[in-house]
């Protein structure tokens, strides 16, 4: 027997207010403070029902992301009433032009325009213009003039939010 270890006492292992395994176990479950959703095989017509989700009022952070295939990607962020697009695109190639007039157009600068390393992408980052109606034009512009997608195309929506904790 080990002279220094006191087995009776409570081991620092335990969380406050645990004095054995089982005080662990049954301690109440707490809900994640966020939530994530993926829906798939949706189209262009579904685009204005997941922007109204992003912007519906509750949760301090809320994100959509819009992809159809490998490396290409649109992000959208609800941050404290703060509304921000990111759009990934292929460095130096029509798209990138494309995706930068449907923003132009619409009078936004970037606020971010960025390479990421080792790959020959780019992430074009713009504010989102208030009110659902202009955010739902500019989103659709972006997919279909911008990005060059058919109405058809299949795309998978992934929501995230938090409250913040």
């Amino acid at each position: 027997m080990n002279k220094f270890v006191n087995f009776g006492k409570r081991s620092v292992a335990l969380p406050a207010g645990c004095k054995d395994l089982i005080d662990v176990l049954q301690q109440p479950k707490r809900h994640p403070a966020s939530t994530l959703t993926v829906r798939s095989a949706e189209g262009l017509a579904d685009v204005a029902k997941h922007l109204l989700r992003l912007l519906e009022l509750g949760a301090k952070f809320r994100y959509l992301v819009i992809t159809w295939d490998e490396m290409n990607a649109v992000q959208l962020m609800n941050e404290e009433a703060v509304l921000t697009a990111l759009a990934v695109v292929h460095e130096n190639t029509h798209r990138e032009q494309a995706v930068r007039g449907v923003f132009g157009a619409a009078g936004l600068a970037p606020i971010l325009d960025e390479a990421v390393a080792g790959l020959a992408v780019r992430v074009l980052g713009y504010p989102l213009p208030d009110g659902a109606c202009s955010i739902e034009e500019l989103i659709s512009d972006l997919l279909r003039t911008g990005y060059g997608l058919a109405e058809n195309v299949r795309l998978k929506f992934g929501s995230w939010e938090s409250d913040g904790s």
